[in-house]
């Protein structure tokens, strides 16, 4: 065999590797996206009314006490939010992965350099584990799908990206919004013990931290969408 053939084999062989460890990645946090969605969709059903009014106060299971209705059902509501918009997103890009690489595979077969099937970014994109507000991979579905069907028109990138910003918004506010109510909450509910104020600063520090990461999510959240913009995909 012609040593360049069989050193682009051992390189198709490589990359098929790695593209299928990849679309694994991607199975796994999908599955372990569902299995957080259900835990929580599991705890949010069982509570139970308990004394004369059913509606003043929950008994949680596993023996973790008692809760008030009005504060545990929006909480678990909105993490019932994120973690649907999450799984969603998390599946849709195993579908992206699985089409892209038999994409690649397809044109391997037919004599097409490796570089043809995908593109560093999506090469990325197969081999990065997500946080749970990542949504892009819903918009670029949304994207491939609909230029599959009418082309890659300037307003189905539009479509994608106003798809990208609402499930953005929906996410990020929910993913960021719990903590500073989570930190608040625990903070008026300290006793005010004199502690120089070390309770305050501990507070300010830890809002300070969720503002930083807030406003650098935000920030590259508008970086996709340029991108989006700009290639559609």
């Amino acid at each position: 065999m012609d040593p360049s053939k069989a050193a682009n084999n051992n390189d198709l062989r490589g990359d098929i590797k790695e593209f299928a460890a990849g679309v694994s990645v991607q199975t796994q946090v999908a599955n372990r996206v569902w299995l957080a969605f259900m835990t929580v969709a599991f705890v949010a059903v069982l509570p139970h009314g308990t004394g004369a009014d059913k509606y003043s106060s929950l008994s949680l299971p596993f023996g973790l006490g008692h809760v008030d209705p009005h504060f545990f059902y929006p909480v678990v509501f909105y993490l019932l939010v994120v973690l649907a918009v999450a799984f969603a997103a998390a599946h849709a890009q195993v579908i992206r992965a699985g089409v892209q690489v038999q994409r690649m595979i397809d044109l391997l077969h037919q004599g097409s350099p490796a570089e043809a099937g995908l593109d560093a970014r999506e090469r990325f994109d197969i081999g990065r584990i997500p946080s749970l507000n990542r949504v892009a991979p819903l918009a670029q579905l949304a994207i491939d799908q609909l230029s599959a069907i009418r082309g890659r028109r300037w307003w189905v990138r539009i479509l994608g990206i106003l798809y990208y910003i609402l499930l953005k918004l929906l996410s990020i506010l929910v993913y960021y919004g719990l903590p500073v109510a989570a930190v608040t909450k625990a903070y008026a509910n300290t006793p005010w013990i004199d502690w120089g104020g070390v309770a305050f600063v501990a507070e300010v520090i830890a809002l300070a931290a969720l503002m930083h990461v807030f406003l650098s999510d935000s920030w590259y959240s508008y970086r996709v969408v340029r991108q989006l913009w700009r290639t559609g995909a």
